[in-house]
């Protein structure tokens, strides 16, 4: 061996190997409020463990596809996915950092594969508030991706990807209430958005409904790119 393969050599052995962990904070929007997706896990002691969904980063796949087969494997193929930063935790069974990668998605329905997860107790739906069963490492991540949308959702309209195609303006109020955690001056909220040009009337009303029939709205084709995180200025 030469001694440019031996330094070569002693250069690359500096670096040290980590696995990655991918990790998802999975949220749709219920009736009774913002919920996050929980996948159960049980260890070599024949323990529970409530997770994050999660995977580990494989040698032919990228981070994207990683997180993008997590969503697949809970029965999504269409869903809102954004890379927030890497996390560094220390290590409970070695002197090495134990890294991860955050990802948040949105998605809209609850899919028929996941619901057969929820039947068979493999899976669940809990609220953003909801963390005791959850370890330290993954409530730092659903901190701060939920930081992260809460600064997002005030300036894009990236949360309506949690909104069915037509919805009320009650909906969308309910979602930014969820969100941010907040009582929203309801009046207030609904000239402002209106205001924007964001939404496009769709002439139909709610039916069948005990309260004063509600009109649905949708994105305007025109302002649909607002959905990829251009700007809004929109304040709260």
């Amino acid at each position: 061996m030469s001694k440019k393969d031996e330094k070569e050599k002693i250069t690359f052995n500096n670096y040290v190997k980590h696995y990655i962990e991918i990790n998802c904070v999975i949220f749709n929007l219920q009736n009774d409020g913002l919920k996050f997706l929980l996948v159960k896990e049980i260890d070599d002691n024949n323990l529970i463990h409530w997770r994050l969904a999660h995977d580990w980063l494989k040698k032919d796949k990228t981070i994207q596809e990683t997180a993008s087969t997590i969503l697949i494997r809970c029965g999504y193929n269409n869903f809102y996915l954004k890379q927030v930063k890497a996390f560094g935790f220390t290590s409970s069974s070695s002197l090495k950092e134990d890294i991860s990668i955050g990802f948040y998605a949105f998605v809209q329905n609850v899919s028929n594969d996941l619901k057969n997860h929820i039947a068979a107790g493999t899976m669940k739906w809990v609220g953003i508030n909801e963390i005791a069963e959850l370890n330290r490492n993954d409530v730092e991540i659903l901190n701060f991706c939920l930081q992260e949308l809460q600064d997002i959702i005030r300036k894009t309209a990236v949360g309506f990807n949690l909104l069915p195609e037509k919805f009320t303006l009650m909906q969308i109020i309910r979602l930014y209430e969820e969100i941010l955690g907040i009582e929203i001056d309801k009046s207030n909220f609904r000239r402002k958005i209106l205001k924007i040009g964001l939404l496009c009337d769709l002439n139909e009303k709610e039916e069948n409904v005990s309260h004063r029939a509600a009109r649905f709205y949708k994105l305007s084709s025109s302002q649909h790119d607002f959905l990829l995180e251009k700007e809004l200025n929109f304040q709260i």
